[in-house]
C-alpha cells in the first residue's frame, strides 16, 4: 500500500529536510578532522620538542657549554622534523580512496527511500500575486495560476528529482571542494612551518656570515635561546591560524549548506508549475551529475597530492641539507677544540722549552763572544748540533 501511495505520489505537504541538513552539516564538520588531528598532533610534538630544545640552551647559556654541543640539541630539534615528514609522506601516500561525499550520498538516499515520488499541493500565496518586476510571460503565468486557484486545482511536482538535482547534488558538490579547501588549508600550514624553519635555521647559521667577523666567530656568538623564543612563538601563531581558519572554512561550507536547503524550499514552493518546470529537475540529469562527481573529485585529489608529494620531498630534502649545515658546525667546534686542547698540552709546552733553550744558546754565545773566531764558530755548531737533537728527540 505505501508502496502505491509512493507511486501515485499524494501527500499532504513537502518532507521535512531538518535531519538531512543536520546530516550535511556533521559531514561538513568532520569532513578532514584525521589531516587535521595529524598536523596538530605534529605541532604538538613540535612543542615538546621546542620545550626541551628552549631547556637545553638556556643550561647551556649558564653552564657553558661549548657552540658544538648547542648545535647539537638545535640538531636533534630538526631530527624531530624529518622524521614527522617522513610520517606525513608514508600517510599521504596510503591514504586509502573514496570522496567524502559517501556517507552524505548513502544517508540522503536512504530518506529518499521513504518520501513520496510526487507530491500535490494547493496553489496560492506568493507565486500568484502580481509584481512590478515580472514581465509579460510572467504576467501570464500568474493569471493563469490564479484561475487555478480560484477552481481549487492542486499543483504536482515530483519532490525527489527536485532534492536530489537542488539539494543532494549540490551538497556532494560543496563537501568536495570542502575538502580540497581543507587540504589546500593543511598545505598552507605545512608552507608556512616549513618557511618558518628556514627563518630559525638562517638565524642560527647563515646571518652569521654576514659583516667582517669570521663566520664561525659569529656562529660563537649566536643567541640560541632568544632565537628560539622567537621560533616558538612563531609556531604557536601557526597553530592558532590553522584551527581558527579550519572552524571559519567549517562555518562557511555549513553556511553554503543551509543556504542551499533554503534554496530548495524556494523552488519547491514553485515547483510544477509554469515558473519552475519540471524539465528544470529531471532525474537523469541529478543522476548524471552524481555519477560525474566521484571521478572530477578523484582527478582533482590525485594532482593535489601529487604536489602535496613533491612538496614533502622537497621539504624533506631541505631538512637534510639544514642537519648537515648544522653537523658542519657541530664538527668545526668539536676539531677545533681537539686541536685548542692537543696545542695546550703538547705544542705551547715545547715551544716554551724551545724557547728556553734558545735563550741559553744565545746567552752562552754572548758570553763567549771574548773567544778568537774559530773556538767561536766551534762553540755555536757545538750548541746548534744539540739543540736540534734535542728538538727531534721531542
Amino acid at each position: 500500500m505505501a508502496k502505491n501511495r509512493r507511486e501515485q505520489g499524494l501527500t499532504g505537504g513537502l518532507q521535512d529536510t531538518g535531519p538531512l541538513r543536520a546530516a550535511a552539516r556533521r559531514e561538513a564538520a568532520g569532513s578532514g578532522t584525521t589531516e587535521l588531528d595529524a598536523v596538530n598532533g605534529y605541532l604538538s610534538a613540535l612543542a615538546k620538542e621546542r620545550v626541551k630544545l628552549r631547556a637545553s640552551l638556556d643550561q647551556s647559556g649558564t653552564t657553558g657549554t661549548s657552540v658544538s654541543e648547542r648545535l647539537d640539541v638545535v640538531n636533534s630539534y630538526f631530527e624531530t622534523h624529518r622524521i614527522n615528514v617522513e610520517a606525513e609522506m608514508t600517510a599521504e601516500a596510503g591514504e586509502p580512496l573514496g570522496t567524502p561525499f559517501d556517507d552524505w550520498k548513502r544517508e540522503s538516499d536512504e530518506c529518499l527511500a521513504d518520501w513520496p515520488m510526487r507530491v500535490s499541493l494547493p496553489i496560492g500565496g506568493a507565486m500568484i500575486e502580481p509584481s512590478v518586476a515580472d514581465g509579460f510571460m510572467a504576467r501570464g503565468v500568474r493569471r493563469r495560476l490564479r484561475r487555478k486557484a480560484r477552481r481549487g486545482i492542486p499543483r504536482t511536482f515530483s519532490e525527489q528529482p527536485l532534492f536530489r538535482f537542488r539539494c543532494q547534488v549540490r551538497i556532494a558538490q560543496l563537501l568536495s571542494i570542502h575538502s580540497l579547501r581543507l587540504r589546500k588549508l593543511l598545505f598552507e600550514a605545512r608552507q608556512t612551518l616549513r618557511s618558518e624553519l628556514e627563518r630559525f635555521k638562517d638565524e642560527l647559521l647563515v646571518s652569521a656570515s654576514l659583516g667582517d667577523e669570521s663566520y664561525w666567530e659569529k656562529v660563537s656568538a649566536i643567541d640560541f635561546s632568544g632565537a628560539c623564543a622567537v621560533h616558538q612563538r612563531k609556531l604557536e601563531e601557526l597553530t592558532l591560524r590553522l584551527n581558527d581558519d579550519w572552524r571559519q572554512c567549517v562555518e562557511d561550507t555549513c553556511g553554503d549548506i543551509d543556504r542551499t536547503f533554503d534554496d530548495y524550499e524556494v523552488h519547491a514552493a514553485i515547483a510544477g508549475t509554469a515558473l519552475h518546470r519540471r524539465w528544470k529537475y529531471r532525474h537523469s540529469s541529478s543522476e548524471r551529475l552524481m555519477r560525474r562527481l566521484p571521478k572530477t573529485y578523484a582527478r582533482d585529489r590525485a594532482q593535489w597530492m601529487s604536489f602535496e608529494q613533491h612538496f614533502l620531498s622537497e621539504w624533506l630534502k631541505d631538512i637534510h641539507l639544514l642537519r648537515m649545515q648544522m653537523n658542519a658546525g657541530k664538527y668545526y667546534f668539536e676539531i677545533l677544540a681537539i686541536i685548542d686542547r692537543k696545542c695546550n698540552e703538547k705544542l705551547y709546552p715545547l715551544v716554551e722549552e724551545t724557547t728556553d733553550q734558545v735563550s741559553s744558546v744565545a746567552a752562552k754565545v754572548e758570553q763567549a763572544k771574548e773567544l778568537q773566531t774559530r773556538e767561536l764558530q766551534s762553540l755555536i755548531k757545538t750548541e746548534n748540533r744539540l739543540l736540534v737533537k734535542g728538538l727531534r728527540e721531542k
